[in-house]
């Protein structure tokens, strides 16, 4: 939220305090439920580092080594006109994690850095 002094019609400084309503909010967002309209109509962000351990699929390709390796993510919310002009919602997402994958030669573990 954001609030500025108000001294009286339209002076802005020492005062009364007054919230502005078209200031920019800040807004927490669940990664495991956002709702995409809204975090594209803001055009919010998130980052964070979490455990392999937390995405089921990634896991899975490590064969259970790289629970503990840390992926870091970030996503940003923006709307894009479609064909026809409308808005919709899109999600910018960029990951970043180092996994210890199968070697296809010696069959060990080999970290490897991914990024998408």
């Amino acid at each position: 939220m954001s609030w500025r002094w108000a001294r009286g019609a339209g002076d802005v400084g020492e005062g009364m305090l007054r919230f502005s309503y078209t200031a920019r909010m800040k807004t927490d967002y669940d990664p495991r439920n956002v709702n995409v309209l809204a975090f594209a109509k803001a055009g919010d962000s998130l980052h964070a580092d979490e455990r392999l351990l937390r995405f089921e699929r990634l896991l899975h390709e490590t064969q259970g080594l790289g629970a503990e390796a840390l992926l870091h993510y970030q996503a940003t919310g923006l709307l894009r006109a479609d064909a026809a002009g409308i808005d919709a919602a899109w999600v910018h997402l960029q990951a970043e994690v180092l996994a210890p994958l199968t070697c296809q030669r010696c069959l060990g573990p080999v970290d490897v850095a991914m990024s998408f």
